[in-house]
């Protein structure tokens, strides 16, 4: 038997496969990958035994594969927000005021 502290990833699912897809879905939902970036790589990985997964993964996955127009993760959807806040002040056709230093 193999201790689980040399395989980490054990800790977390019975496969390298699986973890590979938790490693995707945990970066989705943390984030770190849009959408897109995670139904690209979900492409790519080993879902044969999907019927097998805890619902709560399934209804991810399920979510991420879904074709939509939102394909932008949380984080840069706030980072947008805020871009367009400065974009939408300057298109008001309000002058700023420039710096006077040279």
């Amino acid at each position: 038997m193999q201790n689980p502290d040399l395989d980490s990833w054990r800790l977390h699912v019975d496969i390298s496969a699986h973890y590979a897809i938790y490693v995707i879905i945990h970066g989705y939902s943390t984030g770190i990958f849009t959408k897109e970036e995670a139904k690209s790589q979900l492409e790519n990985a080993d879902l044969s035994d999907l019927n097998n997964f805890r619902d709560n993964i399934k209804e991810v996955i399920s979510e991420i594969m879904k074709n939509s127009k939102s394909t932008k993760s949380r984080k840069k959807m706030v980072e947008e927000d805020s871009l367009n806040e400065n974009t939408d002040i300057e298109s008001t056709g309000i002058d700023t005021v420039e710096s006077t230093e040279r």
